[in-house]
């Protein structure tokens, strides 16, 4: 049995401003009739490669919530469906985006069915959120008022039911609230 193993080297390059370059590399090579090598590197370069990393996380999650939307909704029985394959979702009808953030969902009159599912409040950006004359029913989700931009809500001339979330008034920004032609009891809160 041979084992023949390397150092480990580190290097530290100093680049403009705030990025740094590191580098761990190390290798190790074991004998004992057959071969098996490892080889593990890691780098990390500057806040440009997090904010890579956290602008990908991002996508992945605006994509995930949209997806879950449309999935929980019946999407495919959608007058307008989406194609959930691509990851151009700034391409699917009704979503409006600036660059790659959702500010806008338009899906009004899209034989949208079934409950608002909860993954529509991680869409944190959004300003405007039509789901108007659809086929939703159930509540309307109290975390809609973590979608602390919104400026416009229409949920009208759906199926909805039960009463209106007091959570709503915490969307100090609201202009717009439609929620006539439901089944919602009491009233506005205030």
């Amino acid at each position: 049995t041979t084992t023949v193993t390397s150092s480990t080297t580190t290097t530290s390059t100093s680049l403009p401003s705030t990025q740094t370059t590191a580098a761990t590399t190390s290798a190790s090579t074991t004998t004992a009739g057959a071969a098996a090598t490892t080889v593990t590197a890691t780098a990390t370069t500057s806040t440009d490669s997090d904010k890579t990393t956290a602008n990908t996380i991002e996508r992945q999650l605006t994509k995930a919530s949209l997806v879950a939307l449309y999935q929980q909704t019946n999407g495919h029985f959608w007058i307008n469906s989406w194609d959930i394959e691509s990851d151009d979702y700034c391409s699917w009808h009704g979503v409006v985006c600036n660059g790659e953030t959702v500010y806008a969902l338009r899906l009004s009159r899209n034989n949208i069915t079934g409950r608002i599912p909860d993954s529509v409040c991680d869409l944190q950006s959004l300003v405007v959120l039509f789901l108007y004359e659809n086929r939703l029913d159930g509540e309307i989700p109290g975390c809609l008022s973590q979608l602390n931009k919104l400026l416009g809500l229409s949920l009208h001339s759906n199926r909805l039911t039960g009463h209106i979330p007091e959570e709503l008034c915490q969307l100090h920004e609201l202009q717009l609230l439609s929620l006539r032609s439901n089944l919602l009891q009491g009233t506005l809160p205030a």
